[in-house]
């Protein structure tokens, strides 16, 4: 399938920089059966598909043509492939590029940005790696980060090709997000605004709320964080343990409705998606590195 060039370069937090690309991964387009190659069967299937009969098909692997619904289409074009003549069966043009365009919009929060809420009556930032409350300490690739025991200020803080300003703030049970991220590779210009409630049990963060994401590429899109839970106790790394975040990417134009992230405590997470014209894709992402395969 396509790999998508959506780059997005993330770090261990503070100490280190490491760069992730999102990107999608599977079986050779139109290869439905993955068998390794594209035959008349997988036609079969695709047509199958389309007349809605039982069939290996799932939107991912069987919209070849990224229309956004499995057509009588798809399944000439898989099979003109299999005889080896032109076809446009592309695979990855819609549905896929569009769920891995989105995440590459969240990760950069979920993999620096949660690491850095403050918690009054600390002695800084939640995590381990914060300086002293009140300092200001180098970003691992330019610009600072300045904390409180209830404010992280970045100011022109890269890691890798990600640079965050703006401010992540906190009461005693809510955090607000003021930031900005600009992506050096792609030009995109992420802004996150809104506040979630958090409730901090040990080194485990359950955040439930709603945040606001405008892209430059991606436009306006809605993230619902539902008792996500965030887990600091891992030196360098932050792990989503629980819950569930859901992406409103209705008015996107792309073809989807939601985009369902549910975090596992692994770096492999189920991702489910609702389309506009009615079913269902399924994918799985991996936030090590950052590649959405088909399920």
């Amino acid at each position: 399938m396509k790999r998508v060039q959506t780059k997005h370069c993330l770090a261990a937090l503070i100490v280190a920089a490491a760069c992730t690309i999102a990107r999608i991964a599977g079986a050779e387009c139109g290869d439905v059966d993955a068998s390794g190659t594209v035959t008349v069967t997988d036609g079969v299937q695709v047509l199958r598909g389309a007349a809605g009969l039982s069939s290996l098909c799932t939107q991912a692997l069987c919209d070849v043509d990224g229309s956004g619904s499995i057509t009588v289409t798809d399944a000439v074009n898989v099979l003109r492939k299999a005889a080896g003549l032109t076809s446009n069966a592309t695979c990855g043009s819609s549905v896929d590029q569009a769920v891995a365009a989105v995440l590459g919009d969240v990760t950069p929060l979920l993999e620096i940005g949660l690491g850095f809420i403050p918690v009054p009556g600390s002695s800084g930032a939640k995590i381990g790696r914060a300086a002293a409350a009140g300092q200001g300490f180098p970003c691992p690739d330019g610009g600072t980060i300045e904390i409180t025991d209830t404010l992280a200020s970045f100011l022109q803080c890269t890691f890798g090709g990600e640079t965050f300003n703006g401010t992540i703030g906190s009461s005693a049970s809510m955090v607000d997000f003021s930031l900005s991220i600009s992506d050096a590779t792609s030009g995109d210009n992420i802004s996150i605004d809104g506040g979630l409630g958090f409730a901090l049990t040990g080194k485990v963060t359950t955040l439930n709320g709603n945040l606001g994401f405008s892209s430059t590429l991606e436009g306006s899109f809605g993230v619902a964080f539902q008792a996500l839970q965030v887990d600091d106790s891992s030196a360098g790394r932050l792990t989503l343990l629980g819950g569930a975040l859901v992406a409103d990417v209705s008015s996107s134009g792309t073809g989807l409705q939601t985009i369902t992230l549910r975090p596992n405590g692994t770096n492999i997470v189920p991702v489910d998606v609702d389309l506009t014209a009615g079913g269902t894709a399924a994918f799985t992402f991996d936030l090590q590195s950052g590649v959405l395969t088909p399920a």
